[in-house]
């Protein structure tokens, strides 16, 4: 086991965005990981236009396969 394999790829707080499926354009974080790796469940709390939602919900990536997201840039 590698050093950096120890750390999942996506920590929990991470900034996302849905890039494809039924939520594309929306914002949230990582808010849990499974155990052992795999797609983790991300909270989504801003709609596609950057509006915050009313009531934020969660995905779980490893059911919502039709579902991509990727990083968000802090800066």
């Amino acid at each position: 086991l590698r050093f950096l394999d120890a750390f999942p790829a996506l920590p929990i707080g991470t900034d996302i965005r849905i890039t494809s499926g039924p939520h594309e354009g929306m914002q949230g974080l990582v808010c849990s990981l499974r155990i052992g790796g795999g797609e983790p469940t991300v909270r989504l709390y801003l709609d596609a236009l950057g509006r915050p939602l009313a009531e934020p919900f969660e995905v779980e990536l490893a059911t919502a396969r039709d579902t991509a997201i990727a990083v968000e840039d802090a800066a």
